[in-house]
């Protein structure tokens, strides 16, 4: 499970704090990756991109980007919750593996993807190749939900 405190201040600043209770290491590292980079979904679902935007982040087992900001300012953080279930998947959406969920969202945007008018990029079901338990992202941004816990990392 993770947790995450978001502090808003009168003049536009946010602090972030968040924890990941784990009872192991969880091997993280900072990684800066550059713009330019060719990217694909990991499952063979069919999306593929180009990152727009550098960025760095915590790199969770070397294989999960699991908290960065982009070069212009863009955060995110994905929280686990192995006791979620949020239903079937819908085959109609894209796959993408929760290795770069994340990571889409930094490469691709430099704003809120929910605010503005951005573009609907919804992902709803992913796989990961170090394990068999299905993950889901749903929802309207920034939420995932994780309705089956990851029981081997990766050596």
């Amino acid at each position: 499970m993770c947790t995450r405190v978001i502090w808003p201040d009168a003049g536009g600043s946010v602090v972030v704090g968040r924890n990941m209770d784990f009872a192991r290491d969880l091997h993280t590292n900072l990684w800066k990756l550059p713009r330019g980079v060719k990217r694909d979904d990991r499952v063979g679902g069919g999306l593929s991109w180009t990152a727009k935007y550098g960025s760095v982040v915590a790199g969770v087992y070397d294989i999960i980007s699991a908290d960065g900001v982009n070069e212009k300012g863009l955060a995110g953080h994905v929280l686990w919750l192995a006791e979620s279930d949020y239903g079937t998947p819908d085959p109609a959406r894209p796959q993408l593996a929760m290795s770069v969920w994340m990571q889409y969202y930094l490469d691709n945007f430099a704003t809120d993807p929910g605010e503005g008018g951005g573009e609907d990029r919804r992902v709803h079901r992913l796989r990961v190749g170090i394990s068999t338990n299905p993950l889901v992202v749903s929802g309207q941004r920034w939420g995932v939900r994780v309705i089956a816990p990851m029981t081997v990392p990766p050596k």
